[in-house]
């Protein structure tokens, strides 16, 4: 009998590593973060656009940018869990 292993969709493995995060209470990675930045963000000249390419990160822009999308563009858990990880790297700072 032969096991066929299909790759598990980014998007499932994102919405796992936020529920953890979140359940936790603790902080996505940065990769899960760049990762949200990419699935949300408005265009690549963005603070979130420029985050999620490259892993550099105005955090007064993209925290801004985060704070002025429209609520319903975006998965709550999803605004919670960059909202947290953008709080810790203040932290941080």
């Amino acid at each position: 009998m032969t096991t066929t292993h299909t790759p598990q969709a980014p998007y499932d493995r994102l919405k796992r590593a936020v529920a953890s995060a979140n359940s936790s209470g603790g902080v996505v990675s940065t990769n899960t973060a760049r990762l949200l930045a990419a699935a949300i963000h408005e265009g690549p000249s963005t603070a979130l656009g420029r985050f999620a390419a490259s892993g550099d990160l105005n955090l007064p822009a993209a925290t801004t940018e985060l704070w002025d999308l429209p609520i319903d563009d975006v998965p709550a858990d999803w605004w919670s869990a960059l909202n947290h990880y953008f709080e810790a790297e203040a932290d941080d700072a």
